[in-house]
């Protein structure tokens, strides 16, 4: 008897059927084939973590450039941050900025609050 009652009598439960139907199967199918080959357009893109092991250098570099209200791109280099994976200061910069650590303002960089912060949380738990 639920079953009568939860159906759309007559012409427009058919049409209904008829169109929503094959849409259904649609984005089934195209949600299917996307995980298949890991691709998820609708998940958020996530920021360079890089390698753990860099995490000090990564909160050394953004502490370092903290003191500064900001700072060129070329100036990251004389801060002398040195990652054990080999990472450059440059790269270190891209992954902060990334993390949202550090923002571009032009051609100048700042710390943000977030990066203040994060640095100093990372830098006392690696013992910096």
């Amino acid at each position: 008897m639920l079953g009568k009652i939860s159906r759309i009598p007559g012409p427009i439960g058919c049409l209904l059927l008829i169109v929503l139907l094959p849409v259904a199967l649609l984005a089934f199918l195209v949600v299917a084939v996307l995980n298949t080959f890991g691709i998820r357009p609708w998940a958020r893109p996530r920021a360079h973590q890089g390698p753990p092991e860099d995490e000090p250098a990564l909160a050394s570099l953004v502490q370092k450039m903290a003191l500064d209200e900001s700072f060129r791109r070329d100036e990251v280099a004389e801060a002398a941050v040195v990652a054990p994976s080999g990472a450059t200061a440059e790269e270190l910069l891209d992954r902060a900025v990334s993390r949202g650590w550090i923002e571009e303002r032009g051609e100048l960089y700042a710390v943000t609050d977030k990066g203040r912060e994060a640095a100093t949380a990372a830098a006392r738990l690696h013992g910096i």
